[in-house]
């Protein structure tokens, strides 16, 4: 009894809900899309501007973003911002690697200088710092590494869908 009642409950929710109108953008070969809400912010290049547009979406329509009281056209669009949507894994792992070399410099500093007292040139070894300044570069050159715009090109797809 307990049951049918709450199945009852959710049938009268589900009734009064509606759908919401999300932007997606992806691949046509690939399952994953990037999904933008209303509210949310998106930094955007149409075809015939020089500059990047940065507004807070406020709906959308059929086939147009509604951008504060300005409607632009998905077909107008040649770049859209996805730095803040795509994955950072390179970003984290690039931070890590350059943190446990810098580390790893300075732990080694301070335990040959202070711990075991060692002269200068045994405490400014050539291969420890030679190791710690790859990694330290290698780090900062994965961090640049992300993915920054997604371009419109034969594969690509602009929609806007509505999700339960």
């Amino acid at each position: 009894m307990v049951i049918l009642r709450i199945l009852i409950f959710i049938l009268i929710i589900s009734q009064n809900s509606f759908a919401q109108k999300t932007l997606q953008i992806g691949k046509a070969t690939n399952f994953k899309s990037l999904v933008f809400f209303e509210g949310d912010n998106i930094r955007f290049k149409r075809y015939d501007d020089d500059f990047f547009i940065s507004s807070r979406i406020s709906g959308f329509s059929e086939d147009k973003i509604k951008l504060n009281n300005i409607e632009i056209p998905l077909s107008s669009i040649e770049y859209i911002d996805i730095r803040h949507k795509s994955s950072n894994f390179f970003k984290k792992f690039g931070t890590y690697l350059s943190g446990a070399s810098a580390g790893y410099f300075i732990i080694d500093f301070i335990n040959l200088s202070v711990v075991q007292k060692a002269s200068s040139a045994e405490v400014f070894d050539n291969k420890i710092i030679l190791r710690c300044s790859i990694g330290i570069g290698l780090g900062l050159g994965l961090r640049q590494l992300k993915r920054k715009y997604f371009k419109r090109k034969k594969l690509s797809r602009v929609w806007i869908q509505e999700s339960i």
